[in-house]
């Protein structure tokens, strides 16, 4: 029987550095809703398991290539509380750009974009991009 990995949980304000083992991760609905298990390695080269958010697994992907790299992620929060992702590699922040997001938030009209209205615009784009792609047979386009 395998031993069970031990979970590396993201603490606020706290970055973590990880080598991933994989690309894609497993999928599951878990305790706190739809999860995704990446195989990790810590900084010490520990196997380990992490579950990603959907937020954080959409900012996974969209950063692609993840087998074999070394990235630190760290958990912040706004002043509302709501959770964004920071992620960094070799100390340069890669987490995806997110000035087109704001130029759309502005061409609606939102004003004084904050981090949450980027985060839910985000969301909301992921969710429409998995909607067409399960309509067309799992392609995207």
């Amino acid at each position: 029987m395998k031993a069970k990995k031990e979970i590396i949980r993201f603490q606020e304000g706290t970055s973590v550095k990880l080598t991933f083992t994989f690309d894609t991760p497993i999928d599951s609905n878990g305790k706190y809703g739809k999860q995704f298990c990446y195989g990790v390695n810590d900084d010490m080269g520990h196997e380990k398991v992490i579950f990603a958010t959907e937020k954080l697994n959409n900012i996974l992907q969209t950063i692609g290539d993840l087998k074999g790299r070394k990235l630190e992620i760290e958990k912040k929060s706004t002043d509302k509380g709501k959770n964004y992702w920071v992620i960094s590699e070799y100390g340069e922040d890669i987490t995806p750009d997110d000035s087109l997001v704001r130029e759309y938030l502005r061409n609606f009209g939102v004003k004084n974009q904050t981090q949450e209205d980027i985060e839910d615009l985000k969301m909301r784009v992921y969710d429409l991009e998995r909607a067409v792609k399960n309509l067309n047979g799992g392609k995207f386009f």
